[in-house]
């Protein structure tokens, strides 16, 4: 099965102070374009899990185990060798809606501790890449869990989510 990506994201930001009363400005700009073929080596994948308008209850948490439990949409089993990115939206815009990744013993080792977690606030995206040979090693039991978390306790959290790495 092939599976290619294609990332694009273009900012461009304009910065201004009066200076003895005249305009000037900076304009820093940053572009990115990049197309992951289908594979296993350096800008490639070959696996790819996502799920659009994903939900958790209040106060509830999830593992998704990157090694052996995770089907792609055509229903065959995902057992990832390496992580090489992950995007998560959290879709929900009331204050304290928020979706907490990471913070599992058994996590993908994308932090430098297991007890590390990172907070997705309402309206706000998570954006993990690593295009290299290297991607992040996943490894069964001990490294292989993307943890999830709706830490709000008020409202379902809606979110949106892919996943995409290597068999090798």
């Amino acid at each position: 099965m092939a599976v290619t990506l294609t990332l694009g994201y273009h900012l461009q930001f304009l910065q201004r102070k009066v200076v003895e009363g005249a305009n000037v400005d900076a304009e820093p700009r940053f572009d990115q374009n990049l197309t992951l073929e289908s594979g296993t080596v350096v800008n490639e994948q070959d696996l790819l899990w996502y799920d659009i308008g994903r939900t958790l209850a209040a106060s509830a948490s999830e593992n998704l185990d990157l090694a052996g439990s995770l089907s792609d949409p055509f229903g065959d089993t995902i057992t990832m060798a390496k992580l090489k990115g992950i995007y998560i939206h959290n879709k929900n815009t009331t204050a304290g809606d928020v979706l907490q990744f990471g913070n599992n013993a058994a996590h993908v080792p994308l932090f430098s501790a297991v007890t590390t977690s990172f907070d997705i606030g309402p309206g706000a995206t998570f954006f993990w890449l690593d295009p290299s040979l290297a991607g992040v090693t996943v490894t069964a039991g001990t490294g292989d869990i993307i943890s999830l978390a709706e830490t709000g306790a008020a409202n379902t959290l809606t979110f949106d989510i892919a996943i995409w790495g290597t068999s090798a």
